[in-house]
């Protein structure tokens, strides 16, 4: 059984924390990657080697060699070392993201440019700029288009937006999963000795597999000639992709007591997506045998707050007239562990696919089909996928360590997909699945904004999720809320405050017994779905956010949860929207390709003309990108992801795609020329009009324009225009760019 987070914040045990700057020298075939010391010349350890033909990793003593760093990368003065014979200059690297197999060798993966974004348990966090890929030397044409796939995947400005990654922090685990981890490391075993758990663990050891994106590409080191080495273990980093991002201190001022000092507070908010099922929007739906589904992101919201006695003239005296004690320093965002006056509450939400078999496969229309697979094959995929949340978000160290107390986590699982059309078919199978199984309970009447209803949260909070594991609300956004009457969210809150009040959030009071509040931990999650899950997704899940952190300021300061943020502080009204807008952007554009609709009112709270005409932009570029650019990206995350992994003497997968541009060409050049032969035939009709009522006949003007040259200059090309067309979107489908590493993950069953 897991442990439950301890009144204060448990004695933290780092892991053993990763090279921080590689230098990486090339000779032919062979890599070495070099960890660098602290004096930016001599190596800080034994190198990691790659033979990138054989694929054979090991470690070698590169010490010999060294005469000093290569510039930028992670800090390091110093020369650059003398090159290798035969070797070009030094390469300078973040981290390793890891390699990739084709059949000519391993693909090496490399960070070469990073920015710093912030900070999680003490340990510095970094937005990846910038990577590098080395390849085997000589490749055959299908070796060849696999390393450019990977680029393509790794690439910051495409595929490979939104990776995270630190050397000293776990990103994969939530803070409630940390804090298990903690008190689990704090406790003592049999006799009074320490729990093994409290022995530092390498980063790859410790992270959560459902959010460790490279974990794929980081295989090959893990498995590597030599074993489980020790020494390879700090060249692997466990990368996220997702959104991190921080805000703070910012200072809010009133609070339950006016005499009370102000309050510091620092938000951090992050996603992590899941490398399971990954891809872009029409070419992964629904949830696959496994019971991992299309575009599952973990979201949290971790707020610190302590009070601000900086602005007060410092800390009161232990009383009798004391002076005020001196102020601490600054609040610190990330810090860890958490100073004895800081509060911190997270609070964790997931998005994902509906959990059924259904597709929507890319046929050049506006809405594809939408295609629903058989109950009797879903209902085992559905029931693992919940069976997976309960456990991962029980109510005791949840949050990717497995439940505890009575041995799951309850899910309330929000459904914003419409109720008519396509959308409606499938929040009615959604709503059936649900009712197989969790039993009739566990579906909300009606729309989804009149449950329940009656008392205070106390008394919802105590009715909610009983006895189902499982209760789902659907919540028709479009129809209750249309393009710009987001107020009308207060009806979906009247219908789950009960059950967002029983599951609560993770919250650790400050250690010196300033801040009200006991101690507790998150007892299962709130799953949100539109159809891509991402922008109605975006409005509710930031709106549920606001909430959280009304009720962590009133936790950390006391006061009314509800109180509206702007009157406590417009620059922390201003951050919060902020981040979250930043965060549904993310999101949006690693699955969909463009940032979300709706951004408009999480960023500004108004939705206007403005936002609407951004929406409509935006829904054009995804038009174009799902149909015509997506297959090949979803082959890319397919292969980093480990989807598909490539084997010599396996068939080539790829074939020539037929594209549309020839055809509309041929459209758009027909109808030119019969628009242009019916401007020149009304203009030499004008010019005859004329000539007839200077001496000539109407009549006679008419037959210059006679039916027969209409038809033959003017409809034929036409008409040709339009058949060209129709035919292409009949035939859509053998039109689009399609994904070939694995064409049938698109509809698995």
């Amino acid at each position: 059984m897991a442990v439950t987070p301890t009144p204060t914040a448990p004695a933290y045990v780092p892991p053993l924390p990763a090279h921080r700057e590689l230098r990486v020298t090339r000779l032919g075939s062979l890599v070495f990657v070099t960890p660098v010391g602290p004096d930016g010349a001599s190596p800080a350890g034994p190198s990691l080697s790659v033979e990138l033909c054989h694929g054979v990793v090991g470690l070698a003593d590169m010490s010999g060699l060294a005469g000093g760093a290569g510039g930028g990368g992670g800090g390091g003065g110093g020369a650059p070392p003398p090159p290798l014979p035969g070797s070009g200059p030094p390469l300078t690297a973040w981290a390793v993201l890891g390699a990739a197999r084709t059949p000519a060798g391993l693909a090496l993966a490399l960070v070469t440019r990073a920015a710093a974004v912030g900070s999680l348990r003490g340990a510095p966090v970094y937005r990846v700029t910038g990577t590098a890929v080395l390849a085997p030397p000589s490749m055959d044409g299908d070796s060849d288009r696999y390393v450019r796939l990977l680029r393509r995947a790794l690439d910051p400005r495409g595929a490979g937006g939104g990776l995270y990654f630190s050397h000293g922090a776990d990103l994969t685990r939530s803070t409630q999963a940390a804090a298990a981890a903690a008190a689990a490391a704090a406790a003592a075993g049999p006799g009074g000795d320490p729990s093994p758990a409290a022995a530092p663990r390498p980063l790859h050891a410790s992270a959560d597999p459902r959010f460790f994106w490279n974990g794929a590409l980081a295989a090959p080191l893990l498995g590597s000639e030599i074993g489980p080495h020790p020494g390879l273990a700090p060249f692997i980093v466990p990368f996220i992709q997702g959104f991190f991002g921080q805000a703070g201190p910012l200072v809010l001022t009133g609070g339950a007591d006016p005499a009370a000092p102000d309050t510091a507070v620092a938000i951090t908010l992050i996603a992590r997506r899941a490398p399971a099922r990954a891809g872009v929007r029409h070419w992964r739906r629904g949830v696959d045998g496994g019971g991992a589904v299309a575009n599952f992101v973990e979201t949290e919201q971790v707020v610190e707050a302590r009070p601000d006695w900086a602005g007060g003239g410092g800390r009161p005296g232990a009383g009798g007239g004391a002076p005020p004690a001196p102020p601490p320093p600054p609040l610190t965002p990330g810090a860890w562990p958490l100073c004895p006056h800081t509060s911190l509450s997270a609070t964790t939400t997931v998005r994902g696919s509906i959990p059924l078999l259904w597709s929507q496969a890319p046929d050049m229309k506006y809405k594809p089909r939408t295609r629903v697979g058989p109950p009797s094959r879903a209902d085992a995929a559905f029931a693992a996928h919940f069976d997976g949340l309960a456990a991962s978000y029980g109510g005791e160290g949840g949050g990717g360590g497995g439940g505890g107390g009575d041995g799951a986590g309850r899910i309330l699982a929000v459904n914003l997909v419409n109720g008519h059309g396509s959308e409606g078919a499938l929040a009615a199978a959604y709503a059936a699945a649900a009712v197989r199984y969790a039993g009739a309970g566990a579906v909300d009447g009606g729309d989804g904004v009149g449950g329940g209803g009656g008392g205070g949260a106390p008394e919802k909070a105590a009715a909610a999720l009983a006895p189902a594991p499982l209760r789902l609300v659907p919540f028709d956004f479009h129809a209750q809320c249309g393009a710009t009457r987001y107020d009308r969210l207060d009806g979906l809150w009247d219908a789950v405050e009960g059950d967002v009040a029983a599951i609560g959030c993770l919250f650790v009071p400050a250690a010196d017994g300033a801040a009200p509040g006991k101690a507790r931990a998150q007892a299962g999650v709130v799953r949100l779905n539109c159809v891509d899950c991402l922008d109605r997704t975006n409005v509710v899940q930031g709106w549920l956010a606001r909430r959280a952190l009304g009720l962590a300021l009133a936790s950390a300061r006391g006061g009314d949860p509800a109180a509206p943020l702007e009157a406590a502080n417009p620059a922390a009204e201003a951050a919060f929207k902020h981040l979250w807008a930043d965060h549904g952007d993310a999101l949006s554009r690693q699955y969909a390709g463009t940032g979300a609709l709706k951004s408009g009112f999480t960023r500004t709270g108004r939705r206007g003309v403005a936002g609407l005409l951004d929406d409509g932009l935006k829904s054009l570029a995804r038009y174009y990108l799902n149909n015509f650019r997506d297959g090949t990206k979803q082959d890319a995350l397919d292969l980093a992801t480990g989807g598909f992994v490539p084997a010599p003497g396996r068939p080539s997968p790829f074939s020539p795609q037929a594209s549309p541009a020839l055809p509309l060409l041929a459209a758009l050049f027909a109808a030119a020329v019969g628009l242009s032969n019916a401007k020149a035939a009304a203009c030499e009709g004008g010019s005859n009009a004329k000539a007839g009522r200077g001496g000539g006949t109407a009549v006679a003007a008419a037959a210059a324009l006679s039916a027969g040259a209409l038809v033959q200059s003017v409809a034929l090309p036409l008409a040709a225009a339009a058949g060209i067309v129709w035919l292409v979107f009949r035939n859509g489908k053998k039109f689009v760019n399609r994904p070939q590493l694995l064409p049938e993950a698109a509809a698995p069953w």
